[in-house]
């Protein structure tokens, strides 16, 4: 009887489980990257794809900084704002049968980037399929 009533418990705990994590909206990592681009951003450097390029603050004459916001970008160049977009996280979903099955991107107006945060860093990178890789130190 002790048996039957362990192996009970047992299905009632993994049962229990399996509907927590699906009615589960956000994931760890969702709500920790969505927690960590909060706040501004200065733009350091962008790397070309084309040509292989650094741009900088310096070689450019411009100071740009990003601010996030729970829902929306801001732009600014040379400290004026000049561009506002919504932004969102999502996961890319693959099948190719190597290495992992999805990565989270980041969507700017529904456009997909790559992207890391590291610390005080920010990549933001659409080398990919060519476009730039831009680096931003938060302040």
């Amino acid at each position: 009887m002790k048996t039957i009533n362990i192996i009970v418990l047992l299905f009632a705990l993994v049962g229990c489980a399996k509907e927590s994590t699906i009615d589960t909206p956000i994931t760890p990592i969702v709500q920790n990257d969505s927690l960590a681009i909060l706040g501004e951003w200065e733009w350091k450097e962008t790397l070309i794809a084309w040509g292989n390029e650094i741009q900088t603050p310096s070689t450019t004459g411009d100071s740009i900084s990003l601010t996030f916001t729970n829902d929306s970008l801001y732009k600014y160049t040379n400290g004026s704002l000049t561009d506002v977009k919504y932004y969102q996280f999502e996961y890319y979903y693959f099948n190719t049968g190597v290495g992992p099955d999805s990565i989270l991107g980041l969507f700017i107006n529904q456009v997909d980037f790559f992207y890391s945060i590291d610390g005080d860093t920010l990549i933001i990178d659409k080398s990919y399929v060519d476009g730039n890789k831009d680096t931003y130190i938060k302040n």
